[in-house]
Order: C-alpha cells, then sequence, then structure tokens
C-alpha cells in the first residue's frame, strides 16, 4: 500500500482523554476529507474503469499530542502508482487490458461489440504503451491542492464544536 505519509507511534496515555478525543475526531473528519478529495480527482481525470480505484483509499489517523497527529492515506490498487505518476514505455500483455477494457464499457465508454475487436484494442493498447508509456495523472499532487482548500473549513467548524 502507498502511504501519503510515514506512520509515526505514539503513547496514548500521556494526553488527556479530552484532548485525545478532540483530535481523533479532527483526524476522522480530516480523513474523510483527504479521501473524498482523491475520490474527486480520480474522477474527474476520468481514470474511473470498475471503480475499484475510487473504492480503494482508506485512511487512518496517530495522535502525537494534543494539537498533532498523523493522517495516513491508503490505496490498496496495486496499479495505483503508475496511474498516478505515470509509467516509462513498457508492453502490457494485452489479456490484461481486456478486462479493464470491458469494464470501461460498461461505465459507458465505446467498446467493440465483438470478442475479436476487443482484443484489438487490447492490442492497440499495449503497442502505445509500448511507443509512449502510460500518462501521468497527478492524482496526490492535484488532491493535495484540494485538500489544503478544503481542510480550513473542517479545521474552522471543528474549533467551534470544541470551544464553546
Amino acid at each position: 500500500m502507498k502511504q501519503i505519509s510515514e506512520n509515526i507511534k505514539s503513547n496514548m496515555d500521556e494526553i488527556p482523554p479530552e484532548l485525545s478525543k478532540r483530535a481523533r475526531e479532527l483526524g476522522w473528519n480530516l480523513g474523510n476529507m483527504a479521501k473524498r478529495d482523491l475520490q474527486t480527482v480520480v474522477e474527474e481525470k476520468d481514470v474511473v474503469a470498475s471503480g475499484s480505484l475510487k473504492k480503494s483509499f482508506s485512511f487512518s489517523t496517530n495522535i502525537i499530542d494534543s494539537d498533532k497527529f498523523d493522517l495516513i492515506i491508503k490505496t490498496n490498487a496495486p496499479y495505483f502508482r503508475a496511474v498516478d505518476e505515470g509509467s516509462k514505455v513498457h508492453f502490457t500483455p494485452p489479456d490484461k487490458l481486456i478486462k479493464w477494457i470491458r469494464q470501461k464499457g460498461s461505465r459507458g465508454f465505446p467498446v467493440p461489440d465483438s470478442e475479436s475487436g476487443i482484443k484489438k484494442l487490447a492490442w492497440a493498447i499495449a503497442v502505445k504503451h509500448s511507443k509512449e508509456g502510460i500518462k501521468k495523472r497527478d492524482i496526490i499532487s492535484k488532491a493535495i491542492i484540494l485538500m489544503n482548500t478544503n481542510k480550513e473549513d473542517i479545521i474552522k467548524k471543528w474549533t467551534k464544536k470544541w470551544l464553546k
């Protein structure tokens, strides 16, 4: 799994329970926002085939002290790095592309009607990968920009709630 930040362990016994609860709640809210923002960027970048990449994001938080925590965003999609960062020139086996092509078709993208047409399309994509690689989508960097825009709203709402 790709982690956007490093996992830092903390000693929960050192944190007063009320502050720990607050930090946990803020972490949960920011984690949900980060997950949603990643899903939004995936959809905007039109990389949705089966929807498994969009659904693959999860998060966890580790409390460091009363006002600090790590937010860890994960994905279990083994191909995420290639989609996000792109790839060098390589030959993707056409058999691996056939399932992906069918999934794209089930989401409204034009796909050949015949099995031989699907195989030809898979071969064409494999040849393209062998000449150009996979296009970089920059999902993480665009999601981080979106997160930085949205996090201020969540922090303000959270602060107002706990300062009452």
